[in-house]
């Protein structure tokens, strides 16, 4: 499988698809700066609970996401890098 990395420290820019591994729902991010954030885009922060799940994971990783509502698995399904 193909596994993508990118080159950019905090990852900004990065745009990854997600599935949720509770209700399969796909979401895709665009990691951004703070200041960009903007949920209905979707841009979230790379400092964000989901952000910083997203920045350090690859096309196929399965990882746990620990947000104020609960812990959920999520799988990285496609990442484009800036």
């Amino acid at each position: 499988m193909l596994k993508m990395i990118c080159k950019n420290a905090n990852q900004t820019g990065k745009v990854t698809t997600a599935e949720n591994l509770d209700d399969h729902d796909q979401i895709t991010y665009q990691l951004v700066g703070k200041q960009e954030a903007n949920l209905e885009q979707p841009k979230i922060s790379f400092t964000s609970p989901i952000g910083q799940a997203l920045a350090n994971h690859t096309i196929g990783d399965v990882f746990t996401v620990s947000a104020p509502n609960g812990d959920y698995q999520v799988k990285a399904i496609a990442v484009k890098c800036a």
